[in-house]
């Protein structure tokens, strides 16, 4: 589809840890960075922990607006779809908040109205097949700080998933953006801690998608459970890091992984299980030494010495 962006050249944060010698990017928020300030076990691997969430940034603007009004018109068009279309008044909503994620530098100062988040809404309501441009805005929206928490307090982000994960008559980019969305909201400290509420949800839907999941998709699947592991260092729950366990472990045997999700899965576990004897036992119990030992053989050195140090 021409007017769509690569999502293959959409620049994505530097998969960075602090303390390893890299610096952190330019435009990482104070509020990410205060994580990393937490009271954290020391580790001997350079590969764990994670203490930061890995953003997907970045994106056409432009290309996502134009297409988002081409399905209007489109949906306009069709008697049966008509109501799903938008006013003149509607689509200057959707302008506005375009305008206002493309700020980055107000970000402080800017907020959207309850009639931009109504419109949101009711582009969430499209038929599947046209809601990628919607969702791909929505990965950028919610890296606003404002957005971000206005949702992560309502129902938003089980709506965004649940329109996102249809599979009748689904775009094949749908499932990719709307792990997008949710890794993104890994972005505010305030806000990370409040995923929890949605965490047995999205860890099921990732294990539901994982297998037949295309490579860009994995990652961005690989890159929610690093981010799930980045908050459970700082906020301990114990249901969620089993349940992410054995989502790493099922994912971890999937095949057609790309060195890079599987990278970022070791990374996961590892920053999860590094200092504690209990988690590392129920890794063993559920077979993840099994799963472990064939990446000991990887090709990859990162991959085959995260193994090593998993082992």
């Amino acid at each position: 589809i021409q007017n769509v962006p690569d999502w293959n050249k959409v620049p994505r944060k530097p998969f960075y840890r602090p303390g390893r010698g890299q610096k952190p990017p330019a435009n990482s928020s104070s509020q990410s960075q205060q994580a990393t300030h937490q009271q954290i076990p020391p580790s001997n691997s350079n590969n764990f922990p994670q203490r930061m969430p890995v953003l997907f940034e970045g994106g056409n603007f432009e290309n996502i607006l134009s297409k988002i009004k081409a399905f209007d018109k489109e949906l306009s068009s069709q008697p049966d779809m008509a109501s799903f279309s938008l006013s003149s008044g509607e689509i200057i909503l959707v302008e506005s908040a375009f305008a206002k994620v493309m700020q980055t530098s107000r970000y402080h100062v800017s907020n959207f109205t309850s009639k931009e988040y109504d419109v949101v809404d009711k582009l969430l309501t499209w038929p599947p097949k046209n809601l990628f441009p919607v969702l791909d805005f929505l990965r950028l929206m919610v890296l606003h700080p404002e957005a971000s928490r206005h949702w992560i307090n309502s129902g938003f982000i089980t709506k965004v998933i649940t329109a996102g994960l249809k599979k009748e008559g689904s775009h094949p980019a749908n499932v990719m953006l709307t792990f997008r969305f949710v890794s993104n909201l890994f972005m505010l400290p305030s806000v990370r801690t409040k995923i929890t509420n949605y965490q047995e949800e999205i860890l099921e839907k990732i294990t539901d998608c994982f297998a037949d999941a295309n490579k860009n998709t994995k990652l961005t699947l690989s890159t929610t459970l690093l981010n799930f592991a980045v908050l459970y260092l700082t906020e301990p729950n114990e249901q969620g890091i089993t349940q992410s366990i054995s989502v790493i472990n099922e994912a971890l045997t999937s095949d057609g992984n790309d060195d890079e999700s599987t990278f970022r899965l070791l990374v996961a576990l590892g920053t999860m299980i590094y200092f504690s004897k209990e988690r590392q036992s129920l890794s063993q119990d559920i077979g993840l030494t099994d799963t472990l030992q064939p990446l000991l053989k990887s090709t990859n050195p990162k991959i085959a010495t995260c193994a090593s140090e998993l082992l």
